[in-house]
């Protein structure tokens, strides 16, 4: 009874956040279109669908795969950012450098709290970001976006390096099936955002990427 109080109470908390959030995002809009209201395109209640209902589901998952912690506050704080992220990208194909650097202070936070993770946290950054430029200029920034490049960079921080490992390749499996079907069945284009389907890898990372991590090097690295 006390656990299903605790998840009540944090997905009521994650609508609340979800909605202010949603507010800011419109203003933010509004300073870049000058626009009043909807700055989405998109009606108002499935604005609010998406960063306030949304955003409780999440936080409420995010407790529930990763316990009543400290860690899992940070997460769904991180996590809220990345839902933001994930409603900018899609309309604009563009994510803000300040919502990449948000999500890169909620690691700085995180690796303050837990100091022995700093060589993980620096690696994961630095190798993400490494990685992701060199991808940028092989294939002439047709392949990925410099505001991509951000989100990773600060996720390796968030993460460490095996996690942003698992949430890079999660990140692409859904974009690449989400996409096929958009195409076959929805007319979408070739060209599309990516950084929905990076945060979905991330939000993965968050949830099950020491697990996953664990069971690979259970099943492949130990003889």
């Amino acid at each position: 009874m006390k656990k299903l109080l605790t998840y009540g109470g944090v997905f009521a908390a994650g609508i609340i956040a979800g909605s202010l959030f949603h507010r800011y995002i419109q203003c933010f809009f509004g300073e870049k279109t000058g626009k009043e209201n909807n700055k989405f395109g998109l009606k108002k209640w499935f604005d609010f669908f998406l960063l306030g209902t949304v955003n409780g589901i999440l936080w409420m998952l995010t407790f529930v795969f990763c316990g009543c912690s400290a860690d899992s506050i940070l997460s769904c704080f991180a996590i809220l950012i990345l839902l933001a992220v994930s409603v900018i990208d899609w309309h604009t194909l563009k994510i803000p450098a300040k919502f990449c650097l948000l999500f890169a202070i909620m690691g700085s936070i995180r690796l303050i709290v837990d100091w022995t993770r700093f060589q993980d946290a620096a690696a994961g950054g630095a190798a993400a970001a490494i990685f992701l430029l060199f991808f940028y200029w092989l294939t002439k920034g047709e392949g990925i976006g410099g505001g991509d490049i951000k989100l990773m960079a600060a996720a390796g921080l968030y993460l460490g390096f095996a996690s942003c490992v698992v949430a890079f390749l999660f990140g692409c499996v859904y974009a690449c099936v989400v996409h096929t079907v958009r195409m076959r069945f929805f007319n979408a284009g070739r060209i599309f955002a990516l950084g929905p389907y990076l945060a979905a890898g991330i939000v993965t990372a968050i949830w099950f990427g020491a697990d996953i991590t664990k069971w690979y090097k259970i099943r492949f690295l130990v003889v």
